[in-house]
């Protein structure tokens, strides 16, 4: 009595070549319609929230609510350069 043949034993034929290209097709399309406009979205959060710490600088940071708002832009702005390093502005 033989048992059904697992995945890894099948025979290769066409199928797997078009479900690779699918998937880098599919992958491809992500990249460039979700992961671009996710990383343009973090580089230019990491250039522009900076200057919202101006404001709170240079009054200082007096209460517990202007040094909670202080560190949650610290924290959003180390994500938008996590998000946004590798960008190229020039390049679309």
């Amino acid at each position: 009595m033989s048992s059904p043949p697992s995945n890894l034993e099948l025979p290769s034929d066409g199928a797997d070549a078009s479900f690779d290209e699918r998937a880098r097709s599919v992958l491809h399309t992500a990249r460039r319609h979700v992961f671009t406009p996710v990383r343009a979205a973090g580089f230019w959060s990491a250039v522009a929230l900076p200057f919202l710490y101006v404001p709170l600088v240079a009054t200082g940071l007096e209460t517990q609510a202007e040094l909670s708002v202080f560190l949650a832009l610290l924290v959003a702005n180390v994500v938008a350069v996590a998000l946004g390093h590798s960008h190229s502005p020039g390049r679309s």
